[in-house]
């Protein structure tokens, strides 16, 4: 996956399907602003500035991830049966961060959960 754009190319029986290779312009960096609005709404604190979004890109490295099922792992989340992972921002605050976590990845495969956050389209 790159920063800007995403193929997706189908291999049938170890050759490539050329017909059916697609290009997505949600990768990356939409990514990371989905991460941005997340931890937004979640913790109240804006992340506005470029050292603070190339804090959220580490954070969506290191402990994003692409849920099985996403629905289940979110309310397992919400229920706390799943851990929340402490995560401490550039100015030393501590914040908690759990369904964000595998809601960011969401966005690849469900436009809709783009649509409700706040992606600053650069």
């Amino acid at each position: 996956m790159g920063d800007g754009v995403c193929h997706t190319v189908p291999v049938i029986d170890g050759y490539i399907n050329k017909v059916t290779v697609c290009k997505n312009f949600v990768a990356g960096r939409a990514m990371t602003e989905a991460l941005c609005s997340l931890i937004r709404q979640a913790s109240q604190i804006p992340l506005d500035q470029s050292n603070e979004r190339e804090f959220v890109k580490e954070v969506k490295e290191k402990y994003c991830y692409v849920a099985k099922d996403a629905k289940a792992e979110i309310a397992e989340f919400d229920s706390g049966k799943k851990t929340k992972v402490d995560v401490k921002l550039p100015d030393e605050k501590v914040i908690q961060l759990g369904k964000e976590l595998c809601q960011c990845p969401e966005v690849m495969f469900d436009a809709k959960l783009g649509q409700n956050l706040t992606i600053n389209r650069e």
